[in-house]
């Protein structure tokens, strides 16, 4: 890893496109990329016992997805431009990769749902997760308040908070069109998370907290001190998910079941795959199966 003076900020400590949590059961390395730009191998931190890649959220079937077939996967990872620079380093390292990214399976999907489906799934999803905040600005409300007071701070406080997502959002584009994960940003980017779970709530929220929760368990489960994770610079919510506790991440995902139940592939909602560095390459090693996450994935 390059080496960089490091600053505290929100409790994550960063190093350029590294932000790194300490947590009881261990360190957590996110690796943050920009999709369309090559990553730095030197971003790699030293001393990972696995590392997590992001991948594709939406198939064409389950087929198509790493519960099938890791190799497929890997292969995807080592050609595409923003990760193939990664998996020398990888390699020489010989760190074990592991796949538990949340896929949509179209296939699940009834065609007449499709084109518009994910989108009202999104919104309704995200009322459920705004009410909260929503009934807590209602009860501000109903306060007694001069008129006159109403229209300067809480007309200003609620076009505030209605206006964040769509600043987040061009925080998120300055990410991509610059290539750095700047810290200002990066801490900003997660408050509007916290407060606004309802922006882009399946590619975004509920695969967080599902990556979370997998990391999370596996770290327990190997006796892991140090693992990385590789995936998107709008995915700062991860760090967000990572502070929580493994009952929240649960909590939130019943709250949540009924919008994403028929659209999220069940065998990458709780399985984890396992690939270690054999010989010259990656081999497939061992599936894993998150119990609680299991019983929700087959639960109506």
């Amino acid at each position: 890893m390059k080496e960089s003076e490091s600053h505290l900020g929100g409790g994550v400590e960063r190093d350029g496109n590294v932000a790194r949590l300490v947590r009881p059961e261990g360190t957590y390395s996110i690796i943050y990329g920009v999709h369309v730009l090559p990553m730095d191998p030197n971003d790699i931190p030293a001393g990972l016992d696995f590392i997590t890649f992001e991948t594709p959220i939406i198939l064409p079937g389950s087929r198509f997805s790493w519960t099938v077939s890791p190799e497929n996967s890997l292969y995807d990872l080592r050609s595409r431009g923003q990760t193939s620079p990664l998996f020398g380093e990888l390699a020489q390292n010989r760190t074990p990769i592991v796949f538990a990214d949340t896929t949509l399976d179209i296939s699940r999907i009834d065609l007449d749902f499709r084109d518009v489906g994910l989108f009202t799934l999104e919104g309704a999803a995200g009322v459920l997760c705004a009410a909260p905040f929503v009934d807590s600005i209602d009860e501000i409300l109903s306060r007694p308040i001069s008129r006159r007071h109403f229209l300067k701070y809480g007309g200003l406080a609620l076009a505030s908070y209605f206006m964040l997502p769509a600043v987040a959002i061009t925080a998120t584009f300055l990410t991509v069109f610059t290539g750095v994960v700047n810290e200002p940003l990066s801490e900003f980017e997660k408050f509007v998370y916290e407060i606004h779970p309802e922006i882009f709530f399946l590619s975004s929220k509920l695969r967080n907290t599902i990556l979370a929760h997998k990391q999370n368990w596996l770290m327990k489960k190997l006796g892991a001190k140090h693992s990385g994770t590789v995936i998107g610079a709008a995915h700062k919510g991860l760090e967000v998910e990572l502070e929580a506790t493994a009952e929240e991440r649960i909590a939130f995902l019943k709250k949540t079941q009924r919008f994403w139940y028929h659209a999220i592939s069940p065998e990458a909602f709780h399985k984890i795959v396992v690939m270690k560095f054999e010989g010259d390459n990656w081999v497939f090693s061992e599936t894993y199966e998150v119990p609680e996450l299991r019983e929700l994935a087959y639960q109506e």
